[in-house]
């Protein structure tokens, strides 16, 4: 399946793809950026997966475009902030660990396919390559576009809420946004995640931020209802 997107943002992730052909790597935009493009919604902010080197495009970025940009070393990840207030999230291909409930993970490199299998749900776990000899073909390795056409949240895997808390939050959001149900199966597991009181191991910047996203939607009301 190939996606269609159209706007400023697509048209920067094409270019990118070409920065990154022209310096051997391979490139994807991931996550929340596809689903939307999926649904027929406008992204303001985008998620970019090089396979290695990804503060190359973040260093053209700001040669070009006046970007100026943060890096999250212990991630591999950078965020490019452009002059017209739009975001750009850059990261390398990895792998997560997690040592204990809540806690950080610890990463490592990898492919693509393990980098999309590290993501909250399989809505969120679908790439669109950015190479222009495979522009915008699609990796659904987790059926997420079958998820979107349903209406239904589904986690990864058993241990999804167990290893972050933060996503049931985020389930809840994204369920709240879209009028969309949560799997009963992962339902399942976010009561077993908060009987066992996972949700306060979580830190306190950790829990305000992810509340503070909740407040942000347009219509929060429907989150905290859930």
């Amino acid at each position: 399946m190939k996606l269609e997107p159209a706007g400023a943002n697509a048209a920067l992730a094409a270019e990118l793809g070409g920065q990154a052909k022209l310096r051997g790597l391979k490139a994807w935009v991931v996550g929340g950026c596809v689903r939307d493009w999926l649904m027929g919604r406008s992204a303001k902010d985008m998620d970019i997966v090089a396979s290695a080197r990804c503060e190359a495009l973040a260093q053209y970025c700001r040669r070009k475009y006046g970007a100026r940009f943060e890096a999250f070393g212990s991630f591999g990840t950078m965020r490019c902030f452009f002059p017209d207030g739009s975001r750009l999230d850059l990261s390398n291909a990895r792998a997560e660990v997690y040592a204990k409930p809540a806690a950080l993970p610890v990463v490592s490199p990898a492919s693509i396919q393990r980098d999309l299998r590290r993501r909250d749900f399989t809505v969120n776990a679908i790439a669109a390559s950015i190479m222009p000899d495979d522009l915008w073909n699609l990796k659904d390795p987790f059926h997420g576009i079958a998820d979107i056409e349903r209406g239904e949240l589904k986690v990864l895997h058993a241990k999804s809420f167990v290893d972050d808390p933060t996503r049931m939050y985020r389930a809840c959001r994204f369920a709240g946004r879209f009028g969309w149900k949560i799997q009963p199966a992962a339902l399942a597991q976010m009561r077993r995640a908060v009987l066992k009181k996972l949700p306060a191991l979580l830190s306190r910047a950790r829990l305000r931020q992810e509340l503070w996203r909740i407040l942000e939607e347009k219509a929060p009301a429907p989150v905290f209802r859930l």
